[in-house]
């Protein structure tokens, strides 16, 4: 059994100042956007009509210290190499990979289009990583194994900014066994960190969704929207000094004020009937109640064959794969089901889908659903688009269809 890692990197190792020219970048960043955004904005008082340039400002004004979110946060990082293994410290604490817990360490890189090129620190562990320490949950990756049965996870650094000086310290301090040096990869391999949950305790019964956060969470985001779109037609307003110019104004100001109008009153609809809705992940299954008086719906753990979390966008959703076909117009449940391609062959198409709110309640429900069905969890993963809306128009379609006698009796539940 391997030793304890010390607190800290040992005194004669090498310590890199990785956040430094993260730090550089960033604020270069932040003062080119910032200064062109103060420019637009001066310049549009010496315009007519300006209010383009004055959007445009307020854009720069937005993007600049966006864009220098990340390199100040990272500011504070160092990373160090000794005898036991890497070290990350994010100037709020310190974590090893130690070299004796790995299966080999080597650096990729691969050049770009333009000449820019690109380079990540690989350490590869011998065996899966499940719940990483908080401090290197930031670099874990999913990627192609160096042999093939390995883990695909694997900590993955940029160090770009600081490839020669990371590089040598990682041929000096890794085992020679370990080290497989510097390898070519194509342009885009670094790819985006996995989902990955934190290890909490999760008690008998988690809350995945509970709409009465849900319904105050989306009434914020409707009265932003309605504040944008209020200003924005302000700006389109005419000034009343070109007629042909004021009467395009006013109808981009009346168009912009309808499509706002639709989308609040569109998203009002979507999140209202959520209002009373909890979903629960409990011992016996995933129960949810829609708080309208009628008896909660019960998904039982033996009726399926995988659960996962997905995140599309800034949307967390609990996944459960049925191990056959389910009734895609159940009374209770047919608003959560999907239709979509399966995560292995012979499973069903369809599938239920639950909406996880807030976004923290992720961790409990992936440690509720490790610690009941653990040979059901197939982890987390992410998806580009959105997570999806209930098939409405077909299963209005099959309920007209059943009352008129051309097809099974089916319930309904609108929500």
């Amino acid at each position: 059994m391997p030793a304890p890692a010390p607190d800290g990197p040992a005194p004669d190792a090498t310590v890199i100042r990785y956040g430094r020219p993260r730090l550089v970048g960033a604020v270069a960043r932040l003062v080119l956007l910032t200064a062109a955004a103060v420019a637009l904005l001066l310049l549009s008082a010496q315009v007519p009509d300006g209010w383009i340039l004055v959007a445009l400002g307020v854009l720069g004004l937005v993007l600049g210290p966006a864009t220098a979110v990340r390199g100040l946060r990272e500011r504070r990082w160092r990373t160090a190499f000794d005898a036991t293994g890497f070290w990350l410290l994010n100037g709020k604490g310190a974590a090893v990979v130690r070299w004796d817990s790995l299966e080999a360490v080597g650096v990729y890189w691969s050049q770009g289009e333009e000449g820019a090129a690109h380079a990540t620190l690989e350490l590869c562990p011998a065996q899966e990583i499940t719940w990483p320490d908080p401090v290197l949950q930031q670099i874990v990756r999913k990627a192609e194994p160096v042999e093939p049965g390995r883990p695909r996870m694997r900590y993955r650094l940029d160090i770009t900014a600081g490839r020669r000086a990371h590089e040598e310290a990682a041929e000096r301090w890794a085992p020679a066994h370990l080290w497989f040096g510097p390898v070519r990869q194509e342009p885009g391999y670094a790819g985006k960190p996995p989902l990955l949950f934190a290890a909490v305790d999760a008690p008998d019964s988690v809350v995945a969704f509970r709409g009465r956060g849900h319904f105050r969470a989306g009434l914020l985001i409707l009265l932003g929207i309605a504040l944008v779109a209020a200003g924005v037609v302000h700006l389109l307003l005419p000034a009343g000094r070109d007629g042909a110019l004021d009467t395009v104004r006013t109808g981009a100001a009346a168009l912009l004020a309808a499509a706002a109008a639709a989308l609040l009153v569109r998203l009002f609809g979507r999140i209202l009937p959520k209002r009373r809705r909890v979903v629960t992940v409990a011992a016996a299954g995933v129960l949810c109640n829609h708080g309208d008086g009628s008896p909660p719906a019960l998904i039982p753990w033996e009726t399926l064959a995988a659960v996962g979390i997905h995140r599309y966008g800034t949307e967390w959703t609990l996944e459960l794969c049925p191990r056959e076909e389910v009734d895609r117009d159940d009374p209770a449940l047919w608003l959560f089901v999907r239709d979509e391609q399966p995560h292995r062959p012979g499973l069903p198409r369809l599938r239920y889908r639950f909406d996880i709110h807030p976004a923290e309640a992720r961790h409990a429900v992936a440690a509720a659903c490790r610690r009941r069905v653990p040979r059901l969890w197939y982890g987390g993963h992410g998806h580009h688009g959105d997570a999806g809306a209930p098939d409405r128009k077909g299963h209005r379609r099959r309920l007209r269809a059943s009352r008129e006698g051309h097809g099974p009796a089916v319930g309904q539940r609108d929500g």
